[in-house]
């Protein structure tokens, strides 16, 4: 080791003669067989694919080659073929005018190379300390092409890329094929000089992608052969990184399948853990970005395949505003035309502008037009509503987003709280619709569950491939579900009802509803257009998933369905469903029925909704508890008497809006009044003011169903499931019990049993005013096994029974009570109200 360290003793003087020198030394110490250094030494043949170099003793100490030289070496010694792998030590230096490397914009995972003299140049701010490794790329027998981009080199971190053009004009170099590096970091106007000759793996993919020709038969790599230049280079950064992320994921895979884990299981748990850190160090940035243009190129594909198909099969062009943006393609006489116009159109040139604006202004980006209709489709097929979409989609990702790291204006996407999951989902799911109506903001991401279970937390690199192979799906709104029948009237009644009785108030904006019953959403966000009431599902990070109401109708638009994130087993995904879909219908009727809506809903501030790690503050109202579908005899009395009062309680309500007859107008005044009171007034509506409400108008029943909540008519909470199990299962003797309890805490002295008439289960006694006594007379009803109302020939018993006792309650207050563990019928109630009986139910007991 002294005469190393005499050789290479002053580290800036360092040459591939010394370095050679030294490492020799040093491999003889390591015992590393001399024979394959012969080898790996010899210089480049036709078979590398592995190029070993580095910059040389004006970058790297003599420590610093030393450690890496060594390192590279024994990775060769285990290397299955000698003849892939060289090192050359540091290349040959040649000038360069600077104006040529200033110009070569870099970036960060992929890049398509550029033509330089006899092959490429490549410009690199990487470190110029250390080793560093060229790579050529095997096509591995690939005998059709995938993609327009082919990649033909890699180093350490980058991927560079070829298209058939640039291909073309690189094959007449290929005996000779020289790759030139600028290290901006090292010199700014020299290149290092890597002769790799007559690479065979070089010639193949080069012969390969030069056959890349219009006549192609693959549609898409048509389309992708017309695309600008600025596209090309996001794709090669897009697949550079998806390419790395592959790589890793397929290190993890093989030290998972091998079935020999009992050897070398330390170097094994150490490469996969070096694959799976590496993967989780590509940045949320990075990824989001991979994720829109991924996205944009799918999106563009499908309009150009459906515009070409929509032209060849119809003559005549659509109108009402359409032909503004159909008529400009017409003139298309292919596919690669129909591209060409397609950016021209999104570039918003002088002969476009014209175009986008006509139909931007009508359709522009709400897209509520598009969206009035529901459409029933087959998967396979494509409606014009589907075409105009996929269009202002574009629209909005190419002159919105800063290629998807914003969502519009200055709102940049935050990604610190986001998952990989997050970022790289996010365009391909993102809801446009939404978007374009700047109802999500900025944190807002969309949410996958699987099983029950929140997808986003996932480990990347699980889901990957899956990702990567799956297709942009451009038509998968507004279509139908198939809910259970009894759901699906339940439904369809709920929302009938909040239409037809609304009361004429919107919904606040973006105004919550917490979902206490729900394993994986936190809460509910609801906001109201004018044709809308758009909802989103929010889990404990934020992320939504989205559903749509469109008020002329008489169910959802089922986007939590169709937008295929949720998977689960279908028994699974029907009852969530079930359940979803009569929460949110529930929670629209509570808001456009009920009046004195901030106290009925209990209206709670502006807060960070339960359980949410956020800390956006929202507008919450109910409920305070947790609500469970009960779905027992009782349950369904309770409804059919709710669905039956929804048909009777139709009349005048407050502040209210009403159809007029076609033609006719609301007039100034009641304009002004809805503009005062914040009632939006669609054409051929008018403003109805609030009538006088109170018992003389309205029934108690009337009252109670118009300041009753769904929650509290349909679901029940946890504790009173709890509670009214316990009371189904007290025998007759134990429901007494609790009743005398009932009866203690209300003042009164219960009596000890002697013998009680028939008709009578407790009495009791309490003083009155002038020493006087109160009586109580008691009957308890307790149906163990069925939920059958009381009716009035029990309250007409319990008057008979105190009657017979009337030598005994002279000079005596009397009052009358029956308890029961069912309800009562309206009769009932009728009737106890004439005989001055009060009615009591277990509900009661437990309030109180």
């Amino acid at each position: 080791m002294s005469e190393v360290r005499e050789i290479l003793k002053d580290s800036r003087g360092l040459n591939a003669a010394a370095q050679l020198s030294a490492i020799d030394e040093i491999s003889r110490e390591k015992n590393i067989d001399q024979r394959k250094l012969n080898e790996f030494y010899s210089g480049i043949n036709p078979d590398t694919n592995i190029i070993n170099f580095n910059l040389g003793g004006d970058h790297n100490t003599l420590h610093q080659a030393c450690t890496f030289k060594t390192a590279i070496l024994r990775g060769f010694v285990d290397w299955k073929d000698p003849s892939e792998v060289r090192d050359i030590g540091v290349p040959p230096k040649e000038d360069i005018d600077y104006s040529i490397v200033k110009n070569i914009k870099i970036f960060k995972h992929g890049e398509m190379v550029q033509p330089y003299k006899n092959g490429i140049l490549i410009k690199s701010d990487d470190s110029c300390k250390g080793p560093q490794v060229l790579y050529t790329y095997d096509l591995q027998n690939r005998t059709e092409f995938s993609n327009i981009v082919e990649p033909i080199l890699r180093t350490e971190n980058k991927i560079y890329y070829v298209t058939s053009d640039i291909s073309k004009q690189l094959l007449k170099h290929k005996n000779n094929f020289t790759v030139y590096f600028v290290f901006t970091k090292a010199h700014k106007n020299k290149v290092f000089k890597i002769n790799l000759g007559s690479n065979n793996n070089l010639k193949s993919i080069l012969d390969f992608t030069s056959k890349i020709e219009d006549e192609v038969s693959n549609v898409a790599l048509k389309i992708y052969k017309s695309l600008p230049k600025n596209v090309y280079d996001d794709i090669a950064s897009m697949n550079g990184l998806f390419d790395f992320i592959d790589n890793h994921r397929g290190q993890i895979k093989k030290h998972n399948d091998d079935p020999n884990q009992s050897t070398k299981l330390t170097y094994k748990k150490f490469a996969k853990s070096l694959a799976q850190k590496k993967i989780e160090n590509y940045s949320n940035r990075d990824l989001l970005k991979a994720s829109y243009s991924l996205t944009y190129v799918q999106k563009v594909v499908s309009f150009v395949n459906m515009m070409t198909a929509y032209l060849e099969n119809h003559k005549d062009m659509p109108t009402d505003g359409l032909d503004s943006l159909f008529n400009y393609f017409r003139e298309s006489k292919n596919i690669q035309e129909t591209t060409i116009m397609l950016f021209n159109a999104l570039n918003d040139d002088n002969y476009a502008a014209d175009t986008n604006k006509k139909f931007l202004n009508i359709y522009g980006f709400n897209k509520r037009k598009m969206y009035l209709n529901r459409i029933n489709r087959d998967n396979k097929k494509f409606s014009v509503q589907c075409l105009i979409e996929v269009y202002t989609d574009l629209y909005f990702m190419h002159n919105y987003t800063e290629k998807g790291l914003k969502l519009h204006d200055d709102n940049y996407l935050d990604l610190k709280n986001a998952t990989q999951i997050d970022c790289l989902y996010y365009w391909k799911h993102s809801d446009f619709f939404s978007i374009a109506q700047k109802h999500l903001s900025n944190k807002d991401f969309p949410l996958f569950l699987e099983e029950g279970e929140i997808f986003n937390k996932n480990n990347i690199w699980e889901h990957f491939q899956e990702f990567r192979e799956s297709t942009h799906f451009a038509t998968r709104y507004n279509e139908t579900y198939d809910l259970d029948i009894e759901v699906k009237d339940k439904v369809s009644l709920i929302l009938e009802e909040a239409m037809n009785q609304e009361t004429g108030l919107l919904i606040p904006y973006n105004a919550c509803v917490e979902l206490k019953d729900d394993f994986n959403f936190r809460y509910a966000r609801f906001i109201e257009t004018e044709d809308f009431i758009h909802i989103f599902l929010h889990d404990e990070n934020d992320r939504y998933l989205s559903e749509l109401y469109c008020k002329n109708e008489k169910e959802f638009r089922y986007w939590l369905v169709n937008r295929k994130q949720i998977f689960d087993k279908p028994e699974n995904l029907k009852n969530m469903f079930n359940r979803l879909y009569v929460k949110l219908a529930s929670c629209i009727r509570d808001w456009k029925v009920l009046i004195e809506r901030d106290r009925t809903m209990t209206y709670r501030g502006h807060r960070i909704p339960t359980g949410v790690k956020s800390d956006v503050k929202r507008i919450i109202y109910l409920p305070r508890v947790k609500y469970k579908t009960n779905y027992n005899k009782e349950q369904k009395q309770r409804e059919k008497i709710f669905y039956n009062e929804s048909r009777k309680f139709s009349g005048e309500r407050r502040a209210h809006i009403r159809k007029l007859p076609n033609g006719m107008k609301a007039s100034k005044t009641q304009l002004v009044l809805a503009e005062t009171n914040n009632i939006f007034l669609p054409d051929n509506y008018t403003y109805v003011k609030e009538s006088i409400w109170g018992e003389k108008n309205m029934t108690q029943r009337q009252i109670k169903y118009r300041t009753k909540s769904l929650n509290g008519l349909l679901y029940c909470t946890d504790e009173e499931f709890k509670t009214h199990q316990d009371i189904s299962q007290m025998s007759p003797a134990g429901f007494e019990e609790m009743c005398e309890k009932y009866i203690t805490r209300l003042g009164w002295n219960v009596l000890k049993r002697t013998n009680y008439d028939g008709g009578i289960d407790i009495r009791a006694i309490k003083d009155a005013a002038d020493n006087n006594i109160k009586k109580l007379f008691v009957q308890c009803k307790h149906y163990i096994n069925s939920n059958n109302p009381i009716g009035p020939d029990v309250v007409r018993e319990l008057k008979g029974s105190v009657d017979l006792d009337e030598i005994d309650n002279k000079d005596c207050d009397i009052e009358m009570m029956i308890i029961s563990s069912t309800r009562y019928t309206f009769k009932a109630v009728e009737a106890a109200k004439k005989l001055n009986i009060k009615l009591i139910k277990t509900d009661d007991i437990r309030k109180e």
